[in-house]
């Protein structure tokens, strides 16, 4: 393979896409923190893969990317999930989702999910305990949680194609032990967990005939929900996570001791990285999910024995309410506030472009839920009004200057409220507020703030509402309004369209909108002139949708990925909306994920169908052809064994019959000749030059393998096109 000529490849081969302004799309640009992970090292394709909610995740060596697939479990937290190193596939059992348990087994062969029926099966349950045992071919499972309280005590074994019980007796019942398997025994090992909502510390072996309880002279603190994985390097079991921040490791017959590492969590992702050759962990909590204050983390770090290292930090708790925007003289995005029903967050976050840091002010606001956040770009202030404290909504304003929280007392205050709306008005250089409620009453009144005294402007216009957006245009001096629900019994749901020019509300008749709508965030997109609104929640269902108000009329613009409850912020050096997206697996908040709004976003299609013998070859895009990637790749899945291939780029996506119920590309233009591994998996590195000139241009690939059982000898993969965005 040669990267330099498909990357030269990728930069000629391309045609330029039409359109002025355009809508607007949206790309993920990075994962943020995770809770409840479930992580493997997946041997067949040399990386490490994690499941969140139900989007598969993994490691391109810097970063974490999501892995699109055509079929996916249901969204799950809590289930087995280990590599099955004989059919060399990732295997995913159980998991629970609000009150619905799983009993289904599901397979993923690094390009899609297939779900395995079999006659005979475990229950129904979550935070079993699951691991890979390589010398006799089985994954083992134990135990686990039944909905209501009850507790699993049970051992199973899957061998690639049924699941079979081992009529023994071992350990009691429990949830969120941990397990895996040591080298040197040959056995399985399994500690702690939880005995109903007690923690244990007993060591338990597993020989695939009989459990052994044994008698280490040294015993780690009773834990749950932490994590084991096999050192295959050293020769050791590897454990990690519950009350203290140290690895622990087993060596066959006691339990000792490793170097002080990352914070005390649970629920994160632990698996040895044949990579590397070290132990990875990705993400967690810091303490256990029955408790009510949890932070969650998105820091992934490498273990060699010795020492840890910290490869990146995932940024803010998933958490409903908070609030962003950018601070233009400190380049940065701003996120405070926020809550859910399990997290108390604290301190102050801040986004440079790259990196996400947390700040601890000396002195900060309370812990503040549905609050509103704007930027101030007069006096150069992040402005934090409302939220709800206790039940109640509160009237107070904080101010943050890149340094420090203050919190003015001006003499008169608009009634204490959450679920409002606020947005920075540049021409008379004030903060706007609009409606919000406060337990049983609804506002209908606007307000503005001038960084010393709040001034009541108007009580006529739109209807008492909560949950709605405001942002304000800069070229037409208008503030816009959309959506929420109105005050009163029942409340309803509302489409409605209103502008105020600054002294006065007019409510504007476009001839089309967006659903009536609450919790959707709206911003105005300065370098193309247009308000985007994005996501919100209809009959609590997240939408998906975003669209564009160009001061007449709203059109529909791209998909924003489901957010309940975004938040955008427009970013004045990137040029670029941005949205931190709230992801929900089951009824838990588990990420924020960072967006990227833009005409010309990055993107992958794919056209048409696979044709072949035995196996029908797929090429799977990993990450985006955004400009400058260098770790963006292509992955070729389900090939034979050590099967020679060919990768085409083409101009266009064209395809020409060529009989077998194949059709190649017309203008394909032969890059790669190269061989698949022993697994039929190979990759091809397809670095996106950092040249400007390329953005929103398309190159266009397919790949060719022999394949002996197909018709024409050989099989072709779907084709693959890929524009270059930013």
């Amino acid at each position: 393979m040669n990267p330099r000529r498909l990357s030269g490849l990728l930069s000629c081969s391309v045609l330029l896409s039409a359109g002025a302004v355009g809508q607007i799309e949206w790309r993920e640009h990075s994962l943020s923190t995770q809770r409840q992970i479930e992580m493997t090292f997946d041997g067949a394709r040399g990386r490490l893969v994690a499941l969140r909610g139900d989007k598969i995740l993994e490691w391109d060596g810097s970063a974490w990317q999501t892995r699109p697939t055509a079929t996916r479990p249901a969204s799950r937290l809590n289930h087995g999930f280990v590599f099955d190193d004989v059919r060399r596939r990732v295997l995913l059992f159980g998991g629970i989702a609000g009150n619905v348990q799983f009993g289904d087994t599901w397979e993923y062969d690094g390009a899609d999910w297939t779900q395995r029926v079999t006659p005979t099966a475990p229950a129904a349950r979550s935070s079993a305990v699951m691991a890979w045992d390589p010398v006799r071919s089985r994954a083992v499972l134990f135990g686990g949680l039944i909905y209501g309280g009850a507790l699993h005590s049970d051992t199973w074994e899957w061998d690639g194609n049924a699941w079979t019980r081992a009529l023994v007796s071992g350990p009691i019942g429990r949830n969120d032990a941990a397990m895996a398997w040591h080298p040197g025994s040959q056995r399985m090992v399994l500690f702690g967990g939880a005995d109903g909502m007690v923690p244990r510390s007993d060591t338990w072996t597993w020989d695939g005939t009989s459990w052994t309880q044994m008698q280490p002279a040294t015993v780690p603190v009773r834990r749950a929900g932490h994590r084991m994985t096999t050192d295959f390097a050293r020769g050791c079991v590897v454990m990690c996570g519950g009350p203290d921040p140290y690895p622990w490791e087993w060596w066959g017959g006691d339990w000792q001791r490793g170097p002080q590492g990352p914070s005390q969590r649970t629920g994160f992702g632990l698996a040895w990285d044949g990579t590397t050759g070290q132990v990875a962990m990705y993400g967690g909590t810091t303490t256990a999910m029955t408790t009510s204050s949890v932070t969650t983390m998105g820091d992934t770090w490498t273990y060699d024995g010795t020492q840890w290292l910290q490869l990146g930090n995932g940024g803010p708790q998933p958490r409903a309410g908070a609030g962003i925007d950018y601070d233009p003289v400190r380049d940065r995005l701003v996120f405070v506030g926020g809550g859910d029903a399990w997290t108390t967050p604290t301190h102050t976050w801040e986004w440079d472009g790259a990196v996400w840091r947390e700040i601890i002010p000396p002195v900060e606001p309370p812990y503040f839920q549905l609050t509103r956040v704007c930027h101030d770009r007069a006096r150069g202030r992040t402005v934090l009004f409302g939220g709800m404290l206790s039940l109640f909504g509160q009237n107070a304003v904080w101010e943050w200057d890149g340094s420090n929280w203050t919190n003015p007392q001006p003499p008169v205050s608009p009634p204490g409220r959450f679920d409002h709306a606020m947005a920075f008005d540049r021409v008379r250089a004030h903060v706007l507020v609009f409606g919000g409620r406060n337990l049983n009453v609804g506002y209908g009144d606007t307000w503005a703030w001038n960084g010393s005294i709040w001034t009541p402007l108007a009580t006529a216009g739109p209807s008492a509402r909560s949950g709605h957006a405001m942002a304000y245009d800069v070229a037409r001096d208008r503030m816009l309004l959309f959506g929420g629900l109105t005050s009163g019994q029942g409340g309803t749901m509302v489409a409605d369209t209103w502008e105020w020019n600054g002294s006065v509300w007019q409510q504007r008749l476009p001839a089309h909108a967006p659903s009536a709508r609450l919790y959707h965030a709206m911003v105005h997109d300065a370098a193309r002139g247009r308000i985007v609104l994005a996501g919100g929640a209809r009959s609590s269902a997240a939408q998906a949708d975003s669209w564009e108000w160009d001061g007449s009329d709203w059109s529909r613009a791209g998909d924003v990925g489901g957010a309940l409850a975004p938040l955008v912020a427009w970013h004045d050096r990137l040029g670029r909306v941005v949205a931190l997206n709230l992801v929900s697996a089951g009824t838990m908040l588990v990420s924020n994920d960072l967006w990227i709004g833009s005409p010309s976003v990055a993107g992958i299609a794919t056209s048409g169908t696979a044709c072949g013998g035995a196996r029908l070859p797929q090429l799977s895009p990993f990450g985006d052809p955004v400009l400058g990637r260098t770790v963006f790749r292509l992955d070729v899945v389900r090939l034979a064994a050590q099967a020679p291939f060919v990768l085409a780029v083409a101009m266009d996506a064209t395809t020409m019959p060529i009989g077998g119920n194949c059709r190649m590309l017309q203008n394909g233009l032969v890059s790669v000749l190269a061989v698949a591994n022993v697994d039929g998996f190979a990759v091809v590195p397809a670095p996106v030059p950092a040249n400007p000139v390329l953005i929103g241009l398309e190159a266009v690939f397919q790949v060719g393998a022999l394949d002996p059982t197909a018709p024409l000898g050989f099989g072709l993969t779907a084709v693959v096109t890929a524009r270059v965005g930013d």
